[in-house]
Formats: C-alpha cells, sequence, structure tokens
C-alpha cells in the first residue's frame, strides 16, 4: 500500500490509503505519479517534522493485530533544505 503526502509549511495528503487501495491496480503507480508529478515547490517554510509526524500517524492508522510485525516505510523526496523545520519531532 502507498500513501504520498506534500508538504512545505504543513502537510497535504495526496493519495491516502484507500485511494490507493481503490485504484485498479494496473493504475495504480501511474495515478500515483501523475499526482507528484502536478505537486509545484513553494517559496514557504519547510516543517519536515510535522510532515514526518503526520506520515507516521498514517501508517499507526494501518496497525492490526495481524500484521504488527509488517515492515514500514517514510520514504522522504526533499532537497532538505537548511532551516526545515524538525521541532514536532522533539514532541
Amino acid at each position: 500500500q502507498v500513501a504520498v503526502l506534500a508538504f512545505d509549511d504543513a502537510p497535504e495528503t495526496i493519495c491516502d490509503f484507500q485511494q490507493w487501495t481503490g485504484q485498479d491496480p494496473a493504475q495504480r503507480a501511474a495515478a500515483v505519479m501523475s499526482l507528484i508529478d502536478d505537486q509545484e515547490a513553494s517559496w514557504r517554510a519547510t516543517d519536515l517534522g510535522t510532515a514526518l509526524l503526520e506520515a507516521g500517524e498514517l501508517l499507526d492508522a494501518l496497525q492490526t493485530g495481524e500484521d504488527e510485525y509488517q515492515q514500514r516505510k517514510v520514504i522522504v523526496i526533499s532537497d532538505l533544505q537548511a532551516g526545515a523545520q524538525l521541532d514536532a519531532l522533539e514532541k
């Protein structure tokens, strides 16, 4: 399953797990890539910490007893600019 979040000063879910599973399996990758291609850079601040917390919450919502030990990954695609806020991770 795949979910995609875009972020600058706030995260935005552009494809959640339900949208992913609702797609025709043959079209999933192309549909998600299209959503990613539609994203544009902004001049707003980068709050990477809040985006990572949001991604973690999406993954936690998937957890059920059966797949408790199933591997989950968060993949970050970013320019990792200096000043990308990570304060939210200190909580």
